[in-house]
């Protein structure tokens, strides 16, 4: 079966299916005249942008070189800046993907810092589960030392006593109690005190008087005291005898001197050495 070529008219038995010229040459020739921008381009003098050396190329050709045209991509980058999470510096990166560090060595530093920091908070919560463990331990051998004191009280004989505050008749397992509550011991001791004081009071003695004497400084220990605290702080600034009153001390500016209440209750009715 004869077919007509495409180009040139004439008739030609085709080789295979679907051949449409008679010939090659009849085949780029009319490729060359329908598709001519597909066709080779004879290479026009062109110049290079970055290093500006002339070279052959076609007209859309920008660079003499793919080492050229990389460096042109680093110098001029296009996109937002971005900040490195690791040196903080600005910089535009390559791509989108990588937008958190500048530079793999910030990468590698970060992510050796999260495994530290990783180890770290392991070894807190290790030290957190112990102290809890340990906390635990704690309490229970405190409970069972207190259940212990309780039966050992049990144990002892029931003691029948009168208060030495209200002469009220109370029962107990200790022998050497004297009240039948904390509130009569306290008004006892506080009682006794306030006797002692007015027996021995020669004059007046405030604490602003000490502060200024002294110095702001604890006589006992020496380190100062911090004037804006107040009992029951253990820094709180109070007036201390010399010679306790228990001891037959007097309530005078010469035996007086300011002390921590710390230091004040540690000393209690002792005279200092």
């Amino acid at each position: 079966m004869q077919h007509h070529c495409k180009r040139c008219g004439s008739c030609f038995i085709p080789n295979r299916r679907g051949q449409q010229f008679c010939s090659g040459g009849c085949r780029e020739a009319y490729w060359h005249k329908a598709n001519y921008r597909y066709t080779k381009k004879p290479a026009a003098l062109k110049k290079c942008e970055r290093c500006e050396r002339p070279f052959e190329g076609h007209s859309f050709k920008r660079f003499c070189s793919k080492r050229c045209q990389y460096r042109h991509a680093r110098e001029h980058p296009r996109g937002a800046a971005h900040s490195c999470e690791w040196c903080s510096s600005v910089f535009v990166p390559k791509c989108q993907r990588y937008t958190r560090f500048c530079t793999r060595d910030c990468a590698f530093a970060h992510q050796a810092w999260e495994r530290e920091r990783g180890k770290a908070a392991r070894r807190e919560a290790r030290h957190r589960r112990f102290q809890q463990r340990l906390a635990q331990e704690r309490q229970h051998s405190a409970n069972v030392r207190k259940w212990a004191y309780v039966l050992y009280q049990l144990r002892r004989p029931v003691l029948h006593k009168q208060c030495k505050w209200c002469d009220e008749p109370f029962s107990t397992r200790w022998e050497k109690a004297r009240f039948c509550s904390e509130r009569c011991g306290k008004r006892h001791f506080l009682k006794a005190r306030e006797m002692r004081q007015r027996d021995a009071y020669v004059e007046s003695v405030s604490l602003g008087y000490l502060m200024k004497r002294d110095g702001g400084c604890c006589k006992i220990c020496g380190a100062p005291v911090e004037r804006e605290r107040a009992v029951p702080h253990y820094l709180a600034p109070t007036v201390d005898h010399v010679i306790p009153l228990a001891k037959g001390g007097k309530h005078s500016k010469a035996n007086t001197q300011l002390a921590h209440f710390i230091c004040n209750a540690r000393k209690s009715d002792t005279v200092a050495a």
